[in-house]
C-alpha cells in the first residue's frame, strides 16, 4: 500500500472507527504482512482481488488454514487467520468509503 494511503487508513481507524494507537498499528502491520504474500492491496483493491482474497482468509475445518500467509504458532491459526480477514476488512471499508 502507498504510504499516502496508508496514512490516510491510519487517520480513518484513528478518526472514523475510533480505534486505539495500538489497534491502528496492528491492523497496518497485517495488512502489510497480507501484502508480502498477496501483493500490494491497493492494486488488490483496484483489480477487484480483495473480496476473493477475504474469502480465502479462513481456516478448513480441520483447523488448517486456507491461504498462504504462514502461521508460526498452530495453536493460534485460527485467531491469526480472523485477526487477518478483519485487518483486510477494514482496509477494504476504507477504501470504499473514499
Amino acid at each position: 500500500m502507498k504510504e499516502s494511503t496508508k496514512e490516510a487508513f491510519r487517520l480513518w481507524l484513528r478518526y472514523v472507527r475510533q480505534n486505539s494507537d495500538r489497534v491502528i498499528t496492528d491492523k497496518i502491520s497485517r495488512c502489510g504482512r497480507v501484502e508480502c504474500y498477496y501483493g500490494d492491496m491497493d492494486e488488490l483493491f483496484d483489480q477487484g482481488r480483495i473480496e476473493p482474497l477475504l474469502d480465502e482468509l479462513r481456516c478448513a475445518p480441520s483447523g488448517e488454514p486456507c491461504h498462504r500467509i504462514p502461521i508460526d504458532h498452530v495453536a493460534n491459526q485460527a485467531k491469526s487467520t480472523a485477526d487477518f480477514k478483519n485487518a483486510v476488512a477494514a482496509y477494504l471499508e476504507f477504501r470504499r468509503a473514499q
